[in-house]
């Protein structure tokens, strides 16, 4: 195994981290991310082939083994339950739905309100003012919504 084998593939996942983070929290930065993700992909591919790639018997013995079958096994089961989780965090990110669990329904509308609402003739608009600190200024929000 070559020495930079081990630092390759540590700056490689890097690289594919920040790639990731740069790509959900900085969207705007448009060829920042694509660029840390293809430098983070390839170093890890450098490492994987100085690691195991170089060819000769301790690259069979390596990727023969029984710990690196099962470990490759494990990964690939890490890599798909993380993928699971994270589509069904889009999914639920884009189609959210809250039910109102209170004992007295106090979170919904009555159904006198529902009926005089959908006989007005243009939509309801509120205007609230708080200041940012004020305590009452998320449940007001959440009610308002």
């Amino acid at each position: 195994m070559s020495r930079l084998a081990t630092p390759a593939l540590v700056l490689g996942l890097i690289g594919i981290a920040l790639g990731g983070v740069l790509r959900v929290y900085r969207p705007s930065w448009g060829a920042a991310w694509p660029a840390a993700l293809i430098v983070g992909g390839l170093l890890v591919l450098a490492g994987l082939y100085l690691s195991f790639g170089s060819g000769g018997a301790g690259a069979r013995r390596a990727w023969g083994g029984r710990t690196t079958k099962y470990g490759l096994n494990a990964l690939v089961m890490v890599v798909l339950i993380l993928g699971v989780i994270v589509m069904v965090e889009a999914v639920s990110y884009r189609h959210n739905w809250r039910a109102d669990l209170t004992e007295n329904r106090r979170n919904s509308l009555s159904p006198q309100t529902i009926q005089v609402v959908r006989t007005l003739p243009t939509p309801v608009k509120a205007t609230a003012f708080f200041r940012p600190d004020q305590p009452g200024k998320r449940t007001a929000e959440d009610l308002l919504k």
